[in-house]
């Protein structure tokens, strides 16, 4: 995740239609070879960026700038997800301060709302379509994520340095 304001709290923990199994290969109606059809990269923008965004623009004008020498001043408030859409199911793909987390289902609403959860903000979402690399099926997805797990990883985790955001675009250099 990016950096948040204090008054949110993560709220990435498993429920019964969100868990941090391995959801990207299924036994019943894919088999793991199934062909990505779309990705699309979610971002949930935090309750409360506005007040913290000024207050970064203030702390920068008082430091005469160096506020902004650090990541965590030039990174946005924001959530980042990706969905892989194949023929049977949409796949959701995030990490948080709990891991990397994965979710499928039918319902492509189903998935927006995993990521809602961790970005705490149902009220928020930018879509944007990205290309990948052709041919791209689930295994690759999956075995692409299990070798970034030891990077990212709940242990790893940190608002600043390792989050959502690096995850993502770790795993787009992976797919284009």
């Amino acid at each position: 995740m990016g950096s948040q304001s204090s008054s949110s709290s993560s709220s990435c923990s498993s429920s019964s239609s969100y868990s941090s199994e391995w959801n990207l290969v299924s036994s019943q109606s894919d088999n793991g070879n199934e062909n990505i059809l779309s990705v699309t990269k979610v971002v949930i923008p935090y309750k409360g960026r506005a007040g913290v965004k000024a207050a970064r623009v203030i702390g920068s004008i008082l430091t005469l700038g160096f506020v902004n020498i650090s990541e965590s001043a030039r990174q946005d408030l924001e959530h980042w997800g990706l969905i892989f859409e194949t023929e049977h199911y949409y796949h959701v793909v995030q990490y948080c301060d709990t891991g990397i987390k994965t979710m499928k289902s039918t319902s492509l609403d189903d998935c927006k709302e995993s990521i809602y959860k961790c970005g705490n903000n149902p009220y928020a979402i930018w879509p944007e379509k990205v290309s990948f690399r052709s041919g791209l099926d689930l295994s690759d997805v999956q075995r692409y994520i299990s070798d970034l797990n030891s990077d990212f990883n709940e242990d790893n985790y940190n608002r600043f340095t390792n989050n959502c955001q690096y995850f993502v675009k770790a795993l787009l250099r992976k797919i284009r």
